[in-house]
């Protein structure tokens, strides 16, 4: 149970992580003018 958990803990740290980088990527875009260019290929 302990190994379970504690890759269960390393596993969320990381997506947090990724999450948060994920976020300033994406507030740093919106920031800037090539929003809409980004949102276009998106969608």
């Amino acid at each position: 149970m302990t190994a379970t958990s504690d890759f269960a803990t390393r596993a969320l740290a990381a997506f947090g992580a990724f999450a948060i980088t994920a976020a300033l990527l994406v507030a740093s875009f919106a920031t800037g003018p090539q929003v809409s260019s980004v949102v276009g290929v998106l969608a």
